[in-house]
């Protein structure tokens, strides 16, 4: 069996741009620390809870609490959730890969995966702007191995990059 793992952001959304602003504006609101001119190459784990984690400790001298954590994504998803009203091009799929997705679906011997570097709520939203049933593909990496759930023996994997 093959599985096919695919990113969200710019893989299967174009969601990049407005990710950025959103989680920008929701650090700024929740540590009241400015990141506009943050560059994520400097980040050592480029995740949302990575970037969370690494920016408050070296902004403020501490690691972000779990309350900080709640609020900072109750804000991000709210403000996705406000540009997604506003202009909702903005969470365009990227060319076929609705398409694509469903065309492997069909397929009995590849197992799809979406894996994502950001918050469950936020990676809902943007499958669900592009009409991908997020409850019935996604999953994160980082949990996989964790809780050991599947086993990759069993699995050749395909990695995606590339828009379809």
């Amino acid at each position: 069996m093959k599985a096919i793992i695919f990113d969200i952001d710019g893989t299967l959304t174009n969601t990049t741009e407005v990710d950025d602003k959103c989680f920008k504006n929701a650090f700024k609101d929740i540590f009241e620390v400015d990141i506009s001119n943050q560059s994520w190459d400097c980040i050592e784990n480029v995740t949302d809870f990575g970037i969370t984690e690494e920016i408050v400790h070296k902004q403020l001298g501490r690691l972000p609490t779990i309350n900080e954590y709640q609020k900072m994504i109750s804000r991000f998803v709210e403000l996705l959730n406000n540009e997604l009203k506003y202009d909702k091009s903005q969470f365009d799929e990227i060319d076929g890969a609705t398409q694509f997705l469903r065309f492997i679906s069909q397929k009995s011997n590849i197992a799809i995966g979406i894996a994502t570097g950001g918050w469950k709520k936020s990676a809902n939203l943007k499958l669900k702007a592009i009409g991908v049933n997020s409850k019935a593909t996604l999953f994160q990496i980082v949990m996989i191995l964790k809780k050991r759930r599947y086993s990759t023996r069993n699995y050749e994997t395909i990695k995606c990059e590339k828009s379809f």
